[in-house]
């Protein structure tokens, strides 16, 4: 025991899980998802978008990813993800930084100008491989759900496993966009790849 009080113990995924549970519940209205989607699909839809808007408080992007000091942070969505409906209300009144969020349909490279972070829908990959050559020269995280999708050099992937979601970070990859970890973000990771 310290001086002053308890030490608190450090945070279990279980103790992170329900923090990050009881934000979802409590930031997202009922009509944010589609009225056909399944409870099942809506759940996860909702712990993507908390995890895809948690992620903009755990990386640093340098300033020239922004136009100007009143620019949108931008998050960009590849290809009709049935969670960007409960992404859009979740974001709707939050800030990265004294930025407002934007989300935007994203469907060239030329898109890519705006937007920092990058969600790459199941099924959506070959855009990352047709637009490599403009992604690798922005920073711009990407972010995806397909097993390949880190080792083809997709920087974050969201993983379910049973009735959650993780994530995994392909280091090599987000370092290379100018983007600065957090190494908080690195420890809640189920795990970290650092080849390209």
């Amino acid at each position: 025991m310290r001086r002053g009080g308890l030490r608190r113990p450090p945070p279990t995924w279980q103790t992170l899980w329900m923090s990050l549970w009881v934000i979802v519940c409590a930031s997202i209205p009922a009509a944010a998802a589609r009225a056909d989607m399944e409870p099942t699909q809506r759940r996860e839809c909702e712990l993507k978008a908390a995890f895809i808007y948690n992620f903009t408080k755990f990386i640093e992007w340098p300033s020239r990813s922004f136009a100007d000091g009143n620019a949108p942070f931008v998050i960009g969505i590849v290809g009709n993800s049935p969670c960007t409906g409960v992404l859009e209300s979740m974001v709707e009144q939050r800030r990265v930084g004294e930025r407002r969020i934007e989300v935007h349909p994203v469907r060239s490279a030329a898109e890519l100008l705006s937007v920092q972070l990058l969600y790459v829908g199941a099924g959506e990959e070959q855009a990352l491989t047709t637009w490599s050559g403009r992604i690798d020269s922005l920073p711009l995280v990407t972010v995806g759900e397909s097993p390949e999708f880190a080792s083809g050099g997709g920087a974050i992937t969201l993983r379910r496993q049973d009735d959650k979601v993780r994530f995994e970070i392909n280091v090599r990859s987000a370092e290379h966009s100018g983007v600065k970890l957090s190494s908080q973000l690195l420890k809640l990771a189920m795990a970290v790849r650092r080849e390209s």
